[in-house]
């Protein structure tokens, strides 16, 4: 028995000791994964597959293509949407209100009836003052003809206070006219109702809301910008307002007014810019942002700003890839720059060009390189300062 158990276990330990050893042999064959070129992370995934480059093939980089387009320089903001003007209709008389004749988001002309409110009382003011004319009228009438006719009958004074009695008749029933026509309130422009605050059969008083009414073309959106930004602005400069779901551009318009102080609490200039034709999801209260267009460069020479590198007198060069795939170092000079794209201005760059964007602090003049990726043209375009046409 005890024979047969060392059997057993000597066999167990002689298989364990086999698989271990077999496992080894198999990691020890397997091929590393992952590794990249660099520090960029391997290749991109949007590529393919992209062999690891041979020993001297060159230092692995990132690259782009010199563009030559038009520039638009910007200065953007952001603010909320608002009605040119928007007021409240209010009541000015009291009474009952008998019906109304729009609801709210309906377009309405100038002088059109909003409402309807009692006006029996204010129509029977008016017929007793139109009555009361008409009788100062035939009383005055009569006192001048009798002068005229029978020296001595009538006073001077007479004709003259009768006359009176009539002109204050007349105004009398104006008055009560004009009191009736308070009682049809009218748009005071054409626009759109915003608000209805009143229901059919309630009680108003004069200065009572009825409606609030508002001119929705165009559609206003204030900037408050600093002061060295509001320096490159003027009247009428064309402006872009952007969507704040996707950014993009759902209507122009243009400057209409520059604050001439600037704002003591936040150092801010106000700008208000116009928007005559929006989209209809696009309303007063609406988040916009808006670019507005200060300058165009035309047919300009445009590279990433991550491929300008400054040597140690601080002068701007960049890396241009030849024929050969050796990095060959060219000055240039600057021109308009933002956050992610520059100008470049009096260099030996041209359209079509390849530089470098990411590795070139890790060459030198002369150096072959390995272009790792290529950025796309579109991923040049910044968000502040977009190339157009």
């Amino acid at each position: 028995m005890k024979r047969l158990l060392t059997i057993v276990v000597s066999s167990t330990l002689l298989f364990s000791i086999g698989y271990l050893v077999a496992m080894s042999v198999h990691r020890s064959g397997a091929q590393p994964g992952g590794g990249g070129y660099g520090g960029y992370g391997g290749p991109p995934k949007s590529g393919g597959a992209t062999s690891r480059p041979a020993a001297g093939a060159g230092t692995p980089v990132v690259t782009a293509t010199v563009m030559q387009e038009s520039l638009q320089e910007r200065v953007s903001g952001a603010g909320v949407l608002e009605a040119e003007r928007e007021i409240m209709v209010i009541a000015r008389v009291d009474g009952e209100v008998k019906e109304f004749a729009f609801e709210e988001g309906a377009h309405v002309d100038e002088g059109a009836t909003l409402c309807v409110i009692d006006e029996e009382p204010l129509a029977i003011a008016e017929r007793a003052a139109e009555i009361d004319r008409d009788y100062n009228k035939v009383e005055y009438e009569r006192l001048r003809n009798l002068a005229e006719s029978s020296r001595g009958a009538v006073t001077q004074k007479e004709v003259g206070d009768a006359r009176v009695a009539f002109e204050r008749a007349e105004i009398t029933l104006q008055e009560a006219k004009l009191r009736r026509s308070y009682a049809r309130p009218g748009a005071p422009f054409a626009g759109v109702v915003v608000d209805r605050l009143v229901e059919k059969g309630s009680y108003v008083r004069a200065g009572d809301e009825l409606f609030r009414l508002g001119d929705l073309e165009p559609l206003l959106l204030r900037l408050y910008l600093p002061e060295r930004d509001v320096e490159r602005l003027a009247i009428h400069q064309r402006t872009e307002l952007r969507s704040q779901r996707d950014a993009t551009t759902v209507a122009e318009g243009r400057v209409i007014r520059i604050s001439p102080v600037v704002d003591r609490e936040s150092l801010t200039v106000e700008v208000v810019t116009s928007y005559e034709s929006v989209p209809d999801g696009v309303r007063p209260g609406s988040f916009g942002r808006v670019d507005i267009i200060t300058r165009t460069h035309q047919d300009a020479l445009l590279i990433p700003r991550g491929a300008i590198v400054r040597g140690e007198s601080n002068d701007p060069f960049v890396y241009r890839v030849g024929a050969d795939q050796a990095a060959e170092r060219v000055p240039v000079m600057i021109g308009f720059e933002d956050d992610t794209i520059v100008e470049v201005k009096e260099s030996a760059l041209q359209a079509g060009d390849i530089v470098i964007v990411d590795g070139n602090r890790s060459v030198k003049d002369g150096d072959r390189v390995h272009e790792y990726r290529r950025l796309s043209d579109r991923s040049q375009a910044p968000a502040s300062s977009t190339p157009g046409g």
